[in-house]
C-alpha cells in the first residue's frame, strides 16, 4: 500500500468523492512485488460519468444477490438451494451482458467517441 504509484492520502481523498456524487469508483491495479507478494501498484479513481444508469443498476443488483447469497448461506435457510439452481442460470447472463458492453464501449463506438 506505501509503494504505490499514487499516494494513499490522495487515493482515500478521491474515494471521499462518494460523498458528494453517493458512490465513488476505482480501478485497483495489482502487480507482483519483488518478494513475491501480491500488491498495489496504483488505485486510479474513474469519474462517475463511466458508469452508465444500467450498468449501476445491474452492478447494485448483482451485488444485493450476492449478499443475500452469502445470508442464505450463512443460515443454511431452506431456498438456499432453488436460489443457487437459478443464480447460475441468471449470473452467467448478467457477466456476459457487462462483457459484451464493455467491449463495444472499449471499441469507442458509445456515443462516437474514440478512445485516445
Amino acid at each position: 500500500m506505501y509503494d504505490m504509484e499514487r499516494p494513499w492520502h490522495r487515493v482515500v481523498r478521491r474515494a471521499a468523492m462518494y460523498r458528494v456524487y453517493g458512490y465513488s469508483w476505482q480501478e485497483w491495479i495489482a502487480k507482483k512485488r519483488d518478494d513475491g507478494v501480491i500488491g498495489y501498484l496504483d488505485i486510479e479513481p474513474r469519474t462517475q460519468s463511466t458508469i452508465t444508469r444500467w450498468e449501476g443498476l445491474l452492478f447494485l443488483a448483482s451485488y444485493g444477490c450476492y449478499m443475500t447469497y452469502w445470508g442464505l448461506l450463512a443460515t443454511q435457510h431452506a431456498a438456499l438451494e432453488t436460489y443457487t439452481r437459478v443464480m447460475l442460470v441468471l449470473m452467467p447472463c448478467v457477466i456476459f451482458a457487462l462483457a459484451a458492453h464493455a467491449t463495444f464501449e472499449f471499441t469507442g463506438h458509445r456515443r462516437g467517441r474514440t478512445i485516445t
